[in-house]
């Protein structure tokens, strides 16, 4: 039982090892007590050690589906909400502002999910939303998309990190992403 991956089997034996010891202390049995009590504190140990297990594997899961997100489109916006109902502040400027820029994007919610909104921070080592992707990388929060807008640089700045063939898609769907 102590080699068993399942959580009940190892629950079952921790508890029958516990009844053992605690018969074998009844009894007076000192060493067997001691064996008993080293299985115990053994088993936890791989218990412990299958939660910790579990709980990486789920993590690495959870980067790898993030890292997949970000690139499922050139231009990629994490936010509370979606773009056509946003349930922040900060996410419902930084998408109206690339939607009247007519800037293609795709979004992403993280309001409804914690353990994907941790995830996107882990990832791009940024703790607050909107976050903003442009070709895999992140560009910025709502502020950066504010400062580059009142500067006028936002379109030239996203399209200086898109490949010529998002480009030359984008300016096939009518969409102008450099600033005339």
């Amino acid at each position: 039982l102590l080699n068993s991956g399942d959580d009940a089997d190892l629950g079952a034996a921790l508890e029958a090892m516990r009844r053992s010891k605690e018969l074998a202390e009844q009894q007076g049995h000192a060493p067997q007590v001691d064996f008993v009590t080293s299985l115990i504190a053994q088993a936890e140990r791989r218990k412990e050690v299958a939660k910790r297990s579990e709980e990486e594997e789920q993590a690495a899961m959870l980067a790898a589906f993030v890292s997949s997100l970000v690139t499922r489109a050139p231009i990629m916006l994490f936010m509370k909400g979606t773009a056509t109902a946003p349930e922040c502040g900060f996410s419902k400027n930084a998408a109206a502002k690339l939607m009247a820029l007519e800037i293609d994007f795709d979004t992403v919610d993280v309001q409804k999910d914690s353990k994907l909104r941790d995830a996107v921070k882990a990832f791009s080592s940024w703790p607050t939303f909107p976050q903003l992707f442009v070709e895999g990388e992140l560009f910025g929060g709502s502020d950066i998309v504010d400062e580059m807008v009142e500067e006028g640089t936002l379109l030239s700045e996203i399209s200086a990190k898109l490949p010529a063939e998002a480009k030359a898609r984008a300016e096939a769907e009518g969409k102008e992403l450099i600033e005339g």
